[in-house]
This record gives C-alpha cells, sequence and structure tokens, in this order.
C-alpha cells in the first residue's frame, strides 16, 4: 500500500486534534503518501464564520433538549454534505488504504459524528477500498443511530484493523455489542516524543476547557447545568491558583475555551489583585500550543493533550479527570516513557505487519 486517506480532526479548532493529525501524518508518511481530511468535511477553523458557529453551537446545544439535538444535528450535516456534495467520494478515490482515527470519535454526540462516519462508510464501500481504525476512543452509550453506523463500521468485511487508545473504549464496544476485536495502543501524540523546551518557564499554567464542553462530554449526570458546571470548575481553579503568585491561562483553541479562559482572568483578578495573571492568545496551530505549554513551569489541565504535551517536555502537570479519556491515562514519567515507545513502536511495526497480513 503507497497511498492513505487518513480522517481525523485536522481542521478542528482544537490544537489537540491537530497534535493527533501531525503526529499521525508525520509516522505514516515516513513509509506512505498521505494526505490528510478532516473527518466532519470542515473547512480552515480559523474563520469568523467558524468561530461564529462554534461559539454559537457550544451555548446553545448543552441548553436544548436531547431529541432537539439530535434533529437538529441530522439536519445540519444533511445540508453540510449537500453543499459538499463528493467530499468523502473524492477524499478516498485514489488511495490505496483509508485510516479512521484521531480523537473521541466513538461517542454518541447527538448522532454528529456517527453521520459523518455514515458518508464516509458509504464511500468507502461503493468504492471498495479497505480501511482501518486506528487511536481513536469511544464512550458513553450510544443511541440507536450511532450504533447501527458504528458496528456497520467496525463489523464491516472492508475493515481490517482496529486499534484504540486505552481499554476502556475496547470495553465501550462489547457494551455496545460491537462484535469485532480490536486492540489497545498508546494516543497517537506520543509518538511524537520528547520535545525539546527552548527556555524554563516559571508560570502556573492553567488550560481549561469550557463548561458547556464539561458539561455536554463529561461524566454522565456529574452536573446538571452549564452554570453548576460553570461554579464547580471556577471554585475548583480558584483554589489550585491560591498559592501561586504567576499565573497563565490559556486554551487549547477552541473559541469557547478561550471565552472562558477570558472570563476566568477577570474573576482571579478581582479575588487575587496580588497575583500576576496572563491570558495567552488563543492558539491557532500546535506550533501555538507549544510555545505556550513551554512557557509553564507546572500545568493544571482540564484538555488531554495540552497535558500530553506538557508530559512531552517534562513539565510536571496534573490532569483534570472529568471524562473518560482523561480517567485512565497515566502521565507519570515512567508511564509517559513506556507511551511513546509503544506508541513509536505501533507506527514502525505493529500497524505495517498488520497491513501486510490483512494483504494476505
Amino acid at each position: 500500500m503507497h497511498t492513505i486517506a487518513v480522517f481525523n480532526l485536522v481542521n478542528s479548532s482544537n490544537c489537540g486534534d491537530k497534535l493527533i493529525a501531525e503526529a499521525m501524518e508525520s509516522r505514516l508518511g515516513e513509509e506512505y503518501g498521505v494526505k490528510s481530511h478532516d473527518i466532519l468535511a470542515n473547512g480552515p477553523s480559523g474563520t469568523a464564520a467558524y468561530v461564529f458557529r462554534r461559539l454559537l453551537s457550544s451555548l446553545l446545544f448543552p441548553r436544548l433538549l436531547p431529541a432537539l439535538r439530535r434533529r437538529i444535528v441530522r439536519v445540519f450535516f444533511s445540508v453540510k454534505c449537500l453543499l459538499h456534495p463528493s467530499f468523502y467520494s473524492a477524499a478516498v478515490r485514489d488511495c490505496d488504504l483509508v485510516v479512521i482515527g484521531g480523537g473521541q470519535f466513538f461517542r454518541d454526540n447527538d448522532g454528529y459524528m456517527a453521520s459523518a462516519l455514515d458518508r464516509l462508510l458509504s464511500a468507502i464501500e461503493r468504492q471498495g477500498k479497505v480501511f482501518c481504525v486506528i487511536g481513536c476512543g469511544a464512550s458513553g452509550s450510544w443511541g440507536a443511530y450511532s450504533r447501527s453506523v458504528f458496528r456497520r463500521l467496525f463489523e464491516s468485511p472492508l475493515n481490517v484493523f482496529s486499534a484504540f487508545r486505552d481499554s476502556a473504549s475496547l470495553a465501550v464496544l462489547k457494551e455496545n455489542g460491537i462484535r469485532r476485536e480490536g486492540e489497545c495502543f498508546p494516543d497517537a501524540a506520543f509518538a511524537l516524543g520528547y520535545q525539546e523546551r527552548h527556555a524554563s518557564g516559571s508560570f502556573f499554567g492553567v488550560c481549561v476547557a469550557s463548561p458547556q464542553t464539561v458539561s455536554y462530554y463529561g461524566k454522565e449526570k456529574a452536573f446538571r447545568s452549564v452554570r453548576e458546571a460553570e461554579t464547580f470548575m471556577t471554585g475548583r481553579i480558584l483554589g489550585k491558583i491560591s498559592t501561586k503568585d504567576r499565573i497563565l491561562l490559556f486554551c487549547n483553541g477552541n473559541p469557547e475555551d478561550y471565552r472562558f479562559a477570558r472570563k476566568l482572568r477577570g474573576i482571579i483578578g478581582r479575588k487575587f489583585p496580588g497575583k500576576t495573571v496572563r491570558l495567552a492568545e488563543r492558539p491557532m496551530s500546535t506550533r501555538d500550543l507549544r510555545e505556550i505549554v513551554s512557557g509553564c513551569g507546572s500545568v493544571l489541565s482540564y484538555r488531554m493533550h495540552a497535558a500530553i504535551l506538557a508530559s512531552l517536555f517534562r513539565i510536571p502537570c496534573e490532569l483534570e479527570r472529568w471524562d473518560s479519556k482523561t480517567e485512565g491515562l497515566a502521565l507519570d514519567e515512567e508511564s509517559v516513557r513506556c507511551q511513546i515507545d509503544a506508541a513509536r513502536d505501533f507506527f514502525a511495526r505493529v500497524l505495517p505487519e498488520r497491513l501486510r497480513d490483512a494483504q494476505a
């Protein structure tokens, strides 16, 4: 196999998703020709229209009734596909292998990701391409539509290999009736290996997620409302910074996260007027995120990939365990080293072996 079409979240505003895409492209690119595609058919995330749409959906969706959210999502994605009718077909047409990978793809976010995978799988089946799923996560109980799409995907005879980034995801597949075995390997971002720091940071970094995100995607029934999530998160962050003199607030690039970070800066300034509090600009690339994280002496993170990046810089980091993908991630020095080795071995040896076996 010489050409691979990789479907991830390369155009997401989330620089953690971009970090996964970067790791996968660099590692797969050592042996194959790689072309990355945004699985949600999104264009560049830096446009004003993207930012407005993202902010609006993050503010409104957690407050809507689930049945209404599902209807809106299905209609929205149908309209998007009408605007880009040949996106998935064109993306897989000239490749030898399709790779679906990077992110918590297999969860029931009101059928949004399932709608994208439905269209992608249809394009794969029409053109008879083989595919594999690598580096993904799964969580929660799925609705009927998502369960149907995910089952078709995993149980398709064209699916030659499935690898997940944690054992909890494999358990979720079984709980939702998927009759297909998968394997477990570390998050693809670990394949980047240790990063070089150009300066030693003196700030206590706080990487936030928005209360809307935590309320919508967090552990089931952890918070009854966005307001409750915001109150809890604000109190926890204030407690963590109470003994720190220099604080750097930042986000992973999502506009809704940056909005919350900006709000926190005002709250911290009023409560602790003697502290130095800075707000980093919203990162637009993995390079931006690296520069922010490397300026920290230690980090408290609500975002998994900001925490992984801190560990690759060997910066002490406390990861808030608010959802399934953060719960099982170990970031002590020995675990990080083992995950780097395992992730690199996966791309250098395991995946090529599995693909050769599938061809045979």
